[in-house]
C-alpha cells in the first residue's frame, strides 16, 4: 500500500465512479478498478459495493476513508517535520510543453535564477505528461495551457497568449481577418482544446460564421498553410517560431478573441521551503506580468 493508493481510494469515494476518479488523476478506469482491488486484497475487506449504476463505500469502506484521510493527514505533519529540519534542495524541476517552454517559460527563467539560490530543469512534456509529472512527485511545478482542476493540485493563471489568424506571406494587405473567416477555409484547433473553445466563444459573441472550419493540431495547421494560400489558421502565438517566417499574422479587424490562459500547477500538500519559494515567485512573476483587461474580457465571455 503506498500513499499514491490512499489518494486514489479517497478520490473513488468522493466521485462515487471509478470512470470520474480516473479521470480526476489522469488514469485508465481498469487501472484505478485494479488498484481498488489490490487494496481490498491487501486489508482483507470489501471497501465498495459495485452495481453498473456506479459505486458506493461498504461501512468498511466508510470507515477507511476516515481512517485514510487521517493518514493523510499525519503523513504531512511529518513531511512537515522533515522539511523543517532537513538541508534545503538545490535542484527544482518545471514540466511544461515544448512550446510553453520555449516561449512563456524561457521569459520567466531569468528573473527565476536571479530569485532563487537553487538550480532548475525544465523538461518538455506532453500536457498530461505534465499533470501526471507534478502528481507523482517528478516535476515540482508545471505550466499547461489546458487543465481541468483536480483535487490534488493546486492552479492559478499565469499569463495569457494571445489568438493570432496566420496565412502564407504575400496575400492582399488590406483583408482583415474578420473578413477573411466568412470566406476561406478556416483552420482551427483541436476541439477539446482551450483555444477552441475560446474561439468558440467569442465567434458567437461577434456573431462570425466560418465558411469552413477544420480541426488540426497546431503543426497540422502550419503545415495545412503551407500548402493551402486560401486557407486561414487560428493559432495560439507561442506557437510561432522563427522557423515559420513564411507564414504571416493577418489583424483582426476589430476586438481580437480573448488570450488563451496559462496555468501554473502545483501539489496540494506542504512544500518544501524552496518548492514554496518557487511558487511564490512564479505568482508574482505572473500578478506583475498580468494584465486586467485580459480577465475582463474573459468573464465577459462567460465559462
Amino acid at each position: 500500500m503506498t500513499i499514491a493508493d490512499l489518494h486514489l481510494f479517497r478520490a473513488v469515494g468522493q466521485h462515487d465512479s471509478l470512470r470520474k476518479a480516473a479521470r480526476s488523476l489522469f488514469l485508465a478506469e481498469p487501472t484505478v478498478g485494479l488498484r481498488i482491488r489490490r487494496l481490498e486484497e491487501e486489508l482483507g475487506v470489501r471497501l465498495l459495493d459495485r452495481s453498473p449504476s456506479g459505486v458506493a463505500l461498504t461501512p468498511e469502506g466508510q470507515l477507511w476513508w476516515e481512517l485514510s484521510g487521517y493518514l493523510l493527514d499525519q503523513f504531512q505533519e511529518m513531511v512537515q517535520a522533515l522539511h523543517a529540519r532537513a538541508t534545503p534542495l538545490r535542484r527544482l524541476s518545471i514540466g511544461s510543453t515544448p512550446a510553453l517552454a520555449t516561449s512563456v517559460l524561457a521569459s520567466l527563467l531569468t528573473p527565476l535564477l536571479e530569485q532563487l539560490a537553487v538550480e532548475l530543469d525544465v523538461s518538455p512534456e506532453s500536457p498530461t505528461g505534465v499533470v501526471r509529472g507534478v502528481l507523482c512527485g517528478q516535476f515540482t511545478v508545471g505550466i499547461v495551457s489546458r487543465y481541468r482542476p483536480m483535487e490534488r493540485l493546486r492552479h492559478h493563471r499565469l499569463t495569457g497568449t494571445p489568438l493570432l489568424a496566420v496565412r502564407q506571406r504575400g496575400g492582399n494587405p488590406a483583408a482583415s481577418a474578420v473578413d477573411l473567416l466568412r470566406e476561406r477555409l478556416i483552420l482551427a484547433p483541436s476541439l477539446n482544446s482551450e483555444a477552441w473553445q475560446h474561439l468558440e466563444r467569442f465567434w458567437r459573441q461577434q456573431q462570425i460564421r466560418p465558411a469552413r472550419v477544420v480541426h488540426l493540431s497546431k503543426e497540422l495547421i502550419k503545415a495545412a498553410l503551407r500548402r493551402r494560400p486560401d486557407a486561414v489558421g487560428i493559432l495560439p502565438s507561442y506557437a510561432l517560431t522563427d522557423k515559420d517566417a513564411d507564414l504571416e499574422v493577418v489583424p483582426w479587424g476589430g476586438s481580437p478573441p480573448p488570450p488563451v490562459p496559462i496555468y501554473l500547477i502545483w501539489p496540494r500538500r506542504i512544500l518544501s521551503p524552496p518548492e514554496q519559494r518557487l511558487v511564490d515567485a512564479l505568482l508574482a512573476l505572473s500578478t506583475a506580468a498580468y494584465r486586467p483587461e485580459e480577465e475582463s474580457a474573459s468573464l465577459l465571455l462567460g465559462p
